[in-house]
């Protein structure tokens, strides 16, 4: 799903007597990727909200019924969420209990004055929590289904050419960190900013570049602080003593031996005992592992804290928007910031009704190779092709790349087969769907839609993978050392997750989260129905 922390200010236009409308766009690197409209008339409050990202988004309408205290007594969400899954929520108060159900789930609680975060609606409970939180004490209320929101009072920034001061705040409670960010003068919300996307009125739809700065340097500030707080260099080695070293190489752990460090390599393994002086981590027999890579991550700047927390400490990241990406880079690098050593492919799209946004989008093969000597000038690892790239620049691009000793990966641009694209030049594909769709798809149909998911999960299972067609294409893969990055964890969810479960991959983890995220991940991703779960089980 886009992973939004919005920017947004208020236009208000008059309707008829007492209402007033307000007009948001969604903007990202790229340019306007989607609108929301707020339509207030006295305590009613309608909203429309619609987003197109390369045949994706929500598209969500609510209404709203505010209570004498601000707080809403009565909200319907209905729509289909960002790859195309039903809608339909409630939430309502009576009696001092608050209720609410979802396709996915349902429950009730002492309303009093808390807060309710919504599972799939739009960006107006943004706007809402704002409002009511800068007029409750300590910036502070309580949350349903449970936990706290909180806003955090940072410092003032200017925007716009009047260099207009507005002040800023983060949002906690409502998610593993990444806080949205808000710009409010006095006590009437400007914008909240993200380095991926903004959701900001007219007179601040062209300062894309300059509200995601703002969110870079506020994220960092955020997350500077807890770096200083959680990191410290030694001067010297570092000896990891008492562990079960594992060597991926053998499968086998052995004991009886100290891991030696110096500054960010491993120099030693030794039996002898470490020196006076030197700084010594016992491991208390746990098991040491070699860092982890996370072979496919769209890396941003709060991802770097849970990727050291789960032990990832190298990541491949195949497209991104390419200033952030760059900002951060050196961030991690450094030790300014929390995370792993990043290595980035720079993202290529062709012009298209479906262009995803991030990266170059190109209309020229001339255009898309002279993007390709920008990435390499930049010191990418690799590049990115995507869905809407016409199939006949895929070859001098990836000439150009290996030419200038990139990496070529991507998806399979649409109305071209994985073979062809390896043919062509590609060193790997990206996901399992992408390999696969010359198998299901008929011809004519257009996989720049949620299509490309959903009839992997309808067709898949007719599929004959020990059949001469795929083993032609895995032999073709072999003879030309092309790889597949499978993605499984990210599609598990959309094939196999059932509404209130999510998907099996989850389970480890799931009940370890707040609340907001749990119901998240429990939810319906596509638009399955319960006649077909068995057909997803067998694709």
């Amino acid at each position: 799903m886009l992973r939004l922390l919005l920017s947004f200010a208020l236009v208000a236009t008059p309707l008829a007597r007492g209402a007033t409308v307000e007009r948001y766009a969604l903007v990202t690197s790229t340019g306007r990727i989607g609108t929301l409209v707020v339509t207030t008339e006295g305590r009613a409050v309608d909203v429309d909200w619609r987003v197109d990202d390369n045949g994706r988004g929500s598209k969500i309408r609510e209404h709203i019924v505010l209570g004498p205290k601000g707080l809403p007594t009565s909200r319907v969400i209905e729509g289909t969420s960002t790859y195309g899954a039903p809608v339909k929520e409630t939430f309502s108060v009576a009696d001092g209990r608050a209720r609410w159900t979802s396709i996915d789930d349902q429950g009730e609680a002492p309303a009093g004055d808390a807060l309710y975060i919504d599972n799939r609606g739009s960006p107006w409970s943004y706007l809402h929590f704002v409002r009511v939180l800068l007029g409750s004490k300590g910036l502070t209320r309580p949350a349903l289904p449970s936990g706290t929101l909180r806003l955090q009072k940072l410092r003032e920034v200017t925007i716009g050419s009047s260099k207009e001061k507005v002040q800023a705040y983060a949002l906690w409670g409502t998610s593993l960190g990444s806080p949205p960010l808000f710009l409010v003068r006095g006590t009437t919300l400007v914008a909240s900013v993200s380095p991926y996307a903004v959701l900001t009125r007219e007179e601040h739809a062209g300062r894309f570049a300059e509200l995601s700065g703002i969110a870079r340097d506020l994220n960092a500030e955020l997350l500077r602080d807890l770096a200083r707080r959680f990191t410290h260099r030694p001067e010297g080695p570092v000896w990891i003593t008492h562990a079960r070293v594992f060597d991926p190489v053998s499968g086998t752990a052995s004991t009886g031996k100290n891991v030696v460090l110096y500054r960010d390599r491993i120099v030693g393994l030794r039996a002898d005992s470490p020196p006076a002086g030197a700084t010594v981590i016992d491991a208390q027999g746990g098991t040491l592992l070699p860092g982890l890579i996370d072979s496919h991550a769209h890396t941003q700047d709060w991802d770097g804290l849970l990727d050291i927390a789960c032990g990832v400490t190298q990541v491949r990241d195949p497209g991104n928007d390419n200033a952030s990406l760059l900002a951060l880079m050196p961030r991690f690098d450094s030790g300014e910031l929390i995370g792993p050593r990043v290595f980035p492919s720079g993202f290529l799209e062709g012009k298209s009704p479906f262009s995803a946004s991030g990266g170059f989008t190109v209309q020229t093969v001339e255009e898309a190779v002279d993007r390709v000597r920008w990435y390499a000038d930049h010191g990418f690892w690799g590049i990115k092709i995507y869905n809407s790239m016409p199939p006949a620049f895929v070859k001098p691009i990836a000439e150009e790349a290996h030419r200038l000793g990139l990496h070529v990966s991507g998806h399979v641009p649409a109305f071209m087969n994985a073979d062809q694209a390896i043919r062509d030049g590609y060193d790997e594909i990206n996901h399992l769907n992408q390999l696969l769709l010359m198998f299901v798809l008929k011809p004519g149909e257009d996989p720049r839609t949620p299509l490309r998911f959903t009839v992997i999960g309808e067709r898949l299972a007719d599929v004959d993978l020990q059949g001469a067609d795929f083993r032609r294409l895995v032999d073709l893969m072999k003879e030309r050392r092309s790889t597949l990055d499978p993605t499984v964890a990210t599609f598990a969810p959309l094939f196999v997750g059932r509404p209130g479960k999510g998907s099996p991959t989850d389970l480890p983890w799931i009940d370890h989260v707040p609340a907001a995220v749990q119901r998240d991940r429990r939810t319906l991703v596509l638009d399955v129905k319960p006649e077909q779960y068995a057909r997803y089980d067998a694709s």
